[in-house]
């Protein structure tokens, strides 16, 4: 994942980070730092409640991780992952990190505003995550599994791609392992899809 954001960073300017409570001496985690401090101006660490607003309607709610969650420690960093919702309009995307069912039944639990139009899977698609009844809370029309090809946890589970499915229709659940990049445009009601392949 660390590896993936340096990608990012290098693609594209980047004005703010927003991250999860993560120290680690990781040399991918210490390489993203000194690319982040000499490549962004704003940092802030994430927590539930916060919203960002960039002005042009969009609202980016953060659902996850709570507030009081300790910093990271190897048994819940991915529970600890940033989950974001946002909105445009009547459009809005559910983008989960790679929570387990604990941090759904948690945010169930909590209340959130879970309901989505489109749903990153989390966990890439990891039997995991994506509990029905968190899927049912959500209630998307498209599912997108972030997943690579021939990867060494054989990810996605089978079961996860089957209730996605069963929830949004085989055509609306998209794998990137398949489809390649998945891009969505939105004018706030409609949506349009892109990908690579």
């Amino acid at each position: 994942h660390l590896n993936g954001l340096v990608r990012v960073l290098e693609r594209y300017d980047v004005d703010l980070v927003g991250e999860a409570k993560l120290v680690s001496g990781q040399s991918q985690y210490v390489a993203l730092r000194k690319l982040i401090t000499a490549n962004v101006d704003t940092r802030i660490v994430m927590s539930e409640g916060q919203q960002l607003r960039t002005g042009d309607g969009v609202i980016i709610t953060v659902l996850n991780p709570p507030s009081d969650l300790p910093a990271w420690t190897p048994d819940i960093i991915n529970n600890g992952s940033v989950v974001l919702r946002v909105t445009f309009g009547t459009v809005s995307f559910l983008l989960t990190g790679d929570i387990e069912q604990e941090a759904e039944a948690a945010m169930l639990v909590r209340g959130v505003p879970l309901r989505s139009t489109v749903y990153k899977a989390p966990h890439h698609g990891s039997k995991t995550s994506t509990s029905q009844a968190f899927l049912d809370a959500v209630a998307p029309t498209m599912a997108v599994i972030s997943v690579g090809e021939d990867n060494r946890f054989d990810h996605p589970d089978d079961i996860v791609v089957a209730r996605l499915r069963n929830a949004v229709g085989e055509e609306n659940v998209l794998l990137t392992l398949e489809h390649g990049d998945v891009q969505f445009t939105t004018d706030g009601v409609r949506l349009w899809l892109d990908s690579d392949r």
